[in-house]
């Protein structure tokens, strides 16, 4: 996989820091529901698909680790 910088706030960051999660994998889930959802322009719809089937991926494996 690509890695890629991105700039937010001191406030967000705390945010993300504070959630009881791998701040990695938290901002990863965030994009992909924005991309899934249609959120972010630009995205090309086969992009919008992957993510979406992505988000549906990565909800069944939340749900086997319970």
């Amino acid at each position: 996989m690509r890695r890629v910088t991105i700039r937010i706030p001191d406030d967000l960051l705390r945010a993300y820091d504070m959630a009881d999660v791998n701040r990695s994998q938290l901002m990863r889930r965030v994009l992909l529901d924005a991309v899934a959802d249609g959120r972010v322009d630009g995205v090309p719809t086969d992009i919008q698909k992957l993510a979406e089937r992505e988000r549906v991926v990565d909800c069944g494996r939340y749900a086997r680790k319970r």
